[in-house]
């Protein structure tokens, strides 16, 4: 794995947005049916904000900039390249919709981990 990829994967795991920082604080140690999340996971060439290795989940927090064509656009082709190569799940939150409704967020991340 280039040395680059991990330098930065580290360096996002210390400068987390907010919105990162509030839902890794439900996904982490387990909290959520056991399963077992980590953030800013390496998944080449990418790095994915939360994954679960177990149940191969990918969750995605998309703030405002996500709402922009050309974002939306690269964001699918990401995330049929993701999907592609490593038979993931992925799961976009708009980080208004998580603030409002964390519990259902966790809900449907919950959700996507147990249909596997």
């Amino acid at each position: 794995m280039a040395q680059s990829l991990i330098d930065r994967a580290k360096w996002l795991r210390t400068h987390q947005s907010h919105a990162e920082i509030f839902l890794w604080s439900h996904l982490r140690r387990k909290q959520q049916g056991g399963y077992k999340f980590r953030r800013q996971h390496i998944l080449k060439p990418f790095i994915v904000d939360f994954y679960c290795i177990t149940c191969k989940v990918v969750v995605e927090v998309d703030g405002p900039h996500h709402q922009n064509r050309s974002q939306r656009i690269y964001d699918r082709t990401r995330d049929n390249i993701l999907r592609d190569r490593y038979d993931v799940q992925i799961l976009r939150i708009d980080v208004r919709q998580m603030y409002a409704k964390i519990d259902d967020v966790l809900e449907q991340i919950l959700g996507l981990c147990r249909s596997v």
